[in-house]
């Protein structure tokens, strides 16, 4: 009876002594894992953008918001990360839902005589666009643009009526732009925002799509690779016509 005691107890210990190799094995590999899921999230947070300024709306002369603009950058230490209308999602979410709203990248710049121009880089080209030979930061470049028709620098609302100059199948939907407003190389530009320059998603909203007071929105940009960027915003209780407000 002894014998067969101790042999069930060592039975006993062997199998315990097996199940806990498995259960330190499994904690390991958790471990691992976990380690793996946080430096992937790390490393994709590594792109995100962060706002940069105010959300301006523009109201039109029935007191609806039709535009509104989103000034972004990339967050300290973050990774490039291309606008491209292939390589970026833009979703929004208002009474309904859209997706790749993103038409198309411009960069806002000046030639040698000092008239602000509307430079396509990539995606949807406007109306009545020019191409010829311009001067942009010294150098001599054949580009495609938009005259904005002004030497002062524009506001929203320029770039805006602008940016309204569409083909007519885009004409009264909802659509979306990047005009890069800062830039650091780029004769001519590309779609890539790195760290030092800036750039503001403009949002022209649809006929159906038109924002009213306490109305919400939310705008997210996905791009490629790194953690989006979400925003949610409230329209103000009290729109005055033909103005500009900002959405904090």
């Amino acid at each position: 009876v002894g014998i067969e005691a101790a042999i069930v107890l060592i039975a006993f210990v062997i199998v315990a002594a097996a199940l806990a190799f498995v259960v330190l094995n499994m904690g390991m590999f958790t471990t691992q894992r976990s380690k793996e899921v946080i430096g992937r999230g790390l490393g994709e947070a590594s792109s995100a953008l962060e706002v940069d300024g105010s959300v301006l709306a523009l109201v039109d002369s029935s007191r609806y918001v039709d535009t509104f603009s989103l000034p972004v950058k990339l967050s300290p230490g973050r990774e490039a990360v291309d606008f491209n209308v292939t390589a970026l999602k833009l979703l929004l979410s208002t009474g309904g839902s859209y997706e790749n709203i993103l038409k198309g990248i411009y960069y806002l710049t000046y030639d040698s005589n000092g008239n602000w121009l509307l430079v396509h880089v990539s995606g949807l080209k406007l109306n009545n666009m020019q191409e010829g030979s311009v001067t942009i930061g010294g150098t001599q470049t054949t580009v495609t643009y938009y005259d904005l028709s002004t030497t002062e620098t524009p506001d929203l609302s320029t770039i805006t009526n602008a940016l309204k100059d569409l083909p007519s199948e885009h004409q009264g939907k909802t659509v979306a732009f990047v005009v890069f407003i800062r830039s650091i190389d780029n004769v001519p530009p590309d779609t890539v925002l790195e760290f030092g320059e800036k750039a503001v998603i403009i949002v022209l909203l649809g006929s159906d799509d038109k924002l009213s007071n306490y109305d919400s929105f939310t705008i997210e940009l996905r791009p490629i690779e790194g953690a989006p960027l979400t925003i949610e915003r409230t329209v103000p209780p009290t729109l005055t016509a033909n103005s500009a407000a900002t959405l904090d």
